[in-house]
């Protein structure tokens, strides 16, 4: 048996081999020849290239062309990409009218009774939608006021007009549209029986007008029917 803090001396100075004292001189020879057959007298010095292992043992020539002819030409070809080509031309629809493609419209009408208790939602249904223009009823916004909630379901990009209910609660209409659509817009307060407001689009010379309509439910207190409407 040896000595356990002997044997620590050893392990530590074997794993340093630059250090000047070594046990081989202090210890007999037979201790040296026991410690070599249990394989604790081992330490071998080895050189060792720290950050050069993989730029010192491959290292590979540069191919250099010096030459006054082109690379490529019509004797010898660009390559062709072995990648498919996987995106091809697709012609425009044209509206006959104009010599400017014709835009596709996203439109949407949304009951959302409320807007107060909902805004985050809106926004979020406009923009996953990626609707142009957005009709939205019965808001039960308040003519002054309420301007945080509209602005509160007007996404980024957007721009949005609240056409709210002037006698009581309840009803109003809100019109949310690209800001790049210019859209025009106004009330249509010369009927009794609904709530309606008309927008107008002009895009590439032509004008399209849309027309939101609300009718409140028939009640005792309102007293509004079908053949009010109609008339």
């Amino acid at each position: 048996m040896y000595d356990p803090s002997l044997l620590r001396y050893i392990c530590i100075h074997r794993n340093h081999p630059s250090n000047a004292v070594t046990p081989d001189t202090f210890l007999p020879q037979a201790i040296l020849t026991n410690l070599t057959k249990l394989g604790i007298n081992k330490h071998k010095t080895r050189k060792r290239f720290r950050g050069k292992r993989a730029g010192k043992r491959k290292q590979r020539a540069i191919t250099v062309i010096n030459s006054t002819r082109p690379l490529f030409s019509k004797h010898n070809p660009l390559p062709k990409p072995s990648v498919p080509r996987i995106l091809i031309p697709i012609d425009t629809c044209r509206d006959p009218k104009t010599s400017l493609p014709s835009p596709t419209l996203k439109v949407c009408l949304v009951n959302v009774q409320s807007v107060r208790n909902k805004t985050t939602d809106i926004a979020d249904l406009i923009e996953e939608l990626s609707a142009d223009i957005a009709f939205l009823t019965e808001s039960w916004l308040y003519p002054n006021g309420d301007e945080v909630y509209l602005h509160e379901i007007t996404p980024v990009g957007y721009t949005a007009s609240s056409y709210p209910r002037l006698n009581g609660r309840g009803g109003g209409i809100c019109v949310l549209s690209r800001k790049e659509l210019n859209l025009k817009s106004h009330r249509i307060s010369r009927y009794q029986t609904f709530e309606g407001c008309e927008c107008t689009l002009s895009q590439y010379g032509l004008s399209t007008t849309f027309f939101c309509l609300y009718r409140p439910p028939p009640n005792q207190k309102n007293r509004l029917n079908a053949k009010d409407f109609l008339n």
